[in-house]
């Protein structure tokens, strides 16, 4: 349409559906956003990317806590007192995992899931109305925008024992994972329920991954092993079970194992949950622009422009982290369009180069021919 060019109205004509990103969805990661009075995580971490804030002072408290904390402004939903027990927790569980494996220090975005693990195992044991109800106060916010076929359901009470991390292959997800444990055993503890908690049971998508679980937990000195049906359960809320999730049936078989065999009461940590039960490996079909005098960060894949012109492609946005694909082959079994996998990601105009995984479109693997 020509620019200047107004378009009559014409009654009854419905609005187009807004496009809605894949973290715009995200409840309780808006959630947790909003407790320091922000929209996007980049907005918390403006700064604090630098690695002169990785690490701990004289005091092990870590440099990420005085980012935090030495804003000109109080957090709506979190006092510094509060973020001062928490990264204590951290440091103390960080140590805890390094004997063997040596010192390490987190990235900003690694201590920041450890972070927002600390408050929210802090509300669920200590406040889990308080936290139920600011989980549906953000999704009555969210849905304020939305068309009722898009709004997400109320929370209830039983939604709370479950949570999921979305987080980049490469990205430190075991060692964080490592942590978690032993976050929920603390406030597990000082919630004088210590006690009740059956097994902590680690699922992986097959035995190659149990093993290197084991080994790592073993890295950490967190107590392991490949679960066996057979073994005694004298040390089983003590020591994490790894099974290969193929491995876990309704009925116990030879090479199986029943559900039943856990019992109650556990914590239970899935994985590459994303995988499934289905098949473990997949396929990326994308078509790209290769290119001859590739600029900085793109490389081998050629440009594509906003408008088109000699050697290049048109129709991009006006940002500079699009995926820069021509064509994209999707599965007939997934349910998003090529267009929604393409425009689901946080625009930025900033350079490609140190940017996170976090900050670009992530794409389905096709696992089998549909």
């Amino acid at each position: 349409m020509p620019r200047g060019y107004k378009k009559a109205k014409t009654a009854g004509a419905a609005r187009p559906a807004r496009q809605f990103r894949f973290d715009e969805s995200l409840a309780l990661f808006q959630y947790m956003l909003s407790l320091f009075g922000c929209q996007t995580l980049d907005t918390v971490c403006e700064g604090m990317k630098d690695e002169t804030w990785e690490g701990w002072d004289e005091q092990n408290i870590s440099r990420y806590y005085y980012f935090l904390t030495t804003r000109l402004f109080e957090y709506p939903g979190i006092t510094k007192e509060q973020l001062l027990r928490y990264d204590q927790n951290i440091t103390s569980h960080t140590m805890a995992i390094s004997g063997r494996r040596g010192a390490f220090r987190w990235k900003y975005f690694q201590y920041m899931a450890l972070l927002f693990s600390e408050i929210y195992l802090d509300k669920y044991f200590n406040d889990p109305q308080g936290l139920l109800d600011g989980l549906n106060a953000q999704a009555t916010l969210l849905n304020s925008e939305r068309e009722a076929v898009d709004s997400l359901p109320p929370y209830v009470l039983d939604d709370l024992n479950k949570v999921a991390f979305w987080q980049a292959t490469g990205s430190g997800k075991t060692l964080i994972m490592h942590v978690n444990i032993l976050q929920y055993r603390h406030y597990l503890e000082k919630a004088g329920k210590h006690t009740t908690l059956n097994r902590v049971i680690l699922l992986t998508p097959n035995e190659g991954l149990s093993e290197q679980h084991n080994g790592e937990f073993k890295l950490s000195s967190m107590p392991a092993d490949i679960f066996n049906k057979e073994s005694g359960s004298l040390y089983a809320g003590q020591e994490i079970s790894i099974i290969d999730i193929h491995k876990l049936k309704e009925e116990g078989k030879e090479k199986t194992v029943s559900v039943d065999a856990f019992e109650s009461n556990n914590l239970v940590l899935v994985d590459e949950g994303h995988r499934g039960a289905g098949g473990e490996e997949g396929l990326v079909a994308v078509v790209l622009g290769q290119e001859g005098y590739p600029s900085e960060g793109v490389w081998r894949v050629r440009d594509v422009n906003q408008k088109a012109e000699a050697y290049r492609f048109g129709g991009a946005p006006q940002d500079n982290n699009h995926t820069r694909i021509i064509d994209l082959a999707l599965s007939i079994a997934q349910s998003y369009d090529q267009k929604s996998w393409l425009s689901t990601y946080p625009s930025s105009a900033q350079p490609i180069d140190g940017k996170e995984p976090e900050h670009f479109a992530l794409i389905p693997m096709i696992s089998q021919v549909q």
